[in-house]
């Protein structure tokens, strides 16, 4: 009997996970519609005068994507006033000829130039940066990875939804496909679904987890918690800042647009690499965060149906109809998300066979983070510490 109640317990307990899973997934769907179709759902609120910007662009190397999408922000309009800072590590860097031509076309616009990198920590990006972020000419800055492409409207709308009790307004990611390469299809799949409802439903309440490849926040606030270069020591900059601003009682604000991201990966093998990479930084950072993790994948979560229903009982079909039927909602969730974030254009024949590669992939990487710490990213070597701290690892091959 002893045996018996266990058993009924822990398939009471599964199921409940699987439950509030389903839940946060449907309420994920509806809030992130809802929120991206703010604008044209309900008008603007009056946020009174903007504040002017110092947009930050940290750079490294040129690819085909390169132009168009530093050229979008050239392209911005905002009547506050915002200047243009780009950063490389050395002036032998091939995006510096871009910024060059994109300066001599759009002339009017105020921009700068950083061409030396300054060593404040292990994390190549604040070191990047950090010479750019103390020349600033306002309080308000927006650093915004390169491979970011925006709209004419989205400064506006960053700065709109920015007040004294925000912490930082980010941006829900997506990707907009550059060639038909079939593992850009599954990085865009990544982006669209599994990376993204969990950033809505965590943003549209108003916890702690931004999305760092865009964010804008005040720079007078950030000195209160110890100025940019105290996180220096981390990789995961972006979720420490925002830490750090949340203990001040600030919470982040996610906008209304999304973050389009256009680059060119060589292969399925670097897709891998970079998700891999992040998610040692979620074990490092928060280890029991990574385990509950696998319960919000497809897999973890039919674990979880099929151990419930063993117990309890509560459908009489057999396991393979269950499991279909799982999965078939699953992908209906997931097709409704990727176009919430894509649009419905970004629809197409790899779509399925990308979700299965990035469904099947999910758990083997998760796994794969927890075995080994070590992180490649900019060409530098890491090994990861406790709390989310590194220490580059110069030993690496």
């Amino acid at each position: 009997e002893a045996m018996a109640a266990v058993v009924l317990a822990v398939g009471a307990v599964a199921f409940v996970l699987w439950t509030t899973v389903m839940i946060l997934r449907f309420a994920a769907l509806i809030l992130s519609w809802l929120h991206l179709h703010r604008n044209r759902l309900w008008a603007p609120r009056d946020t009174g005068p903007l504040p002017p910007v110092s947009v930050i662009k940290p750079l490294k190397g040129a690819d085909v994507c390169l132009l168009g999408n530093l050229e979008s922000f050239f392209q911005l309009e905002y009547q506050a006033g915002f200047e243009l800072l780009f950063c490389v590590e050395d002036r032998g860097d091939p995006a510096l000829e871009v910024v060059q031509a994109l300066r001599r076309r759009y002339s009017t616009v105020e921009v700068r130039v950083f061409d030396q990198a300054v060593h404040v920590g292990v994390n190549p990006k604040i070191n990047n940066i950090a010479t750019a972020f103390k020349a600033a000419k306002h309080d308000t800055v927006w650093i915004c990875d390169s491979a970011a492409r925006v709209s004419s409207s989205t400064l506006r709308d960053m700065a709109s939804r920015f007040d004294e009790g925000t912490s930082m307004v980010h941006q829900l990611p997506s990707y907009t496909v550059p060639n038909t390469s079939f593992h850009a299809h599954v990085e865009q799949m990544y982006l669209a679904t599994h990376h993204a409802w969990p950033y809505a439903i965590a943003g549209l309440v108003r916890l702690n987890m931004v999305n760092g490849m865009s964010i804008l926040f005040s720079r007078r606030q950030l000195q209160r918690c110890g100025g940019l270069e105290c996180f220096g020591k981390y990789l995961a900059e972006d979720y420490f800042m925002s830490e750090a601003l949340y203990r001040q009682g600030l919470k982040p604000r996610l906008s209304c647009q999304p973050c389009e991201q256009q680059f060119v990966r060589a292969s399925l093998r670097e897709v891998y690499a970079r998700y891999l990479r992040w998610a040692r930084l979620r074990v490092a950072m928060m280890p029991e965060i990574t385990l509950l993790e696998l319960l919000t994948e497809s897999v973890g979560a039919a674990v979880m149906l099929v151990m419930g229903n063993a117990a309890l009982a509560f459908v009489s079909l057999p396991y393979c109809w269950l499991l279909g039927i799982h999965f078939s909602v699953w992908l209906a969730l997931d097709t409704a998300q990727f176009v919430t974030v894509q649009g419905i254009g970004s629809l197409c024949v790899y779509f399925f066979p990308a979700w299965v590669v990035r469904e099947a992939s999910a758990i083997p990487l998760v796994v794969h983070a927890w075995l080994s710490p070590a992180v490649q990213w900019r060409g530098r070597h890491f090994r990861l510490g406790r709390g989310g701290t590194v220490l580059q690892d110069t030993t690496a091959n």
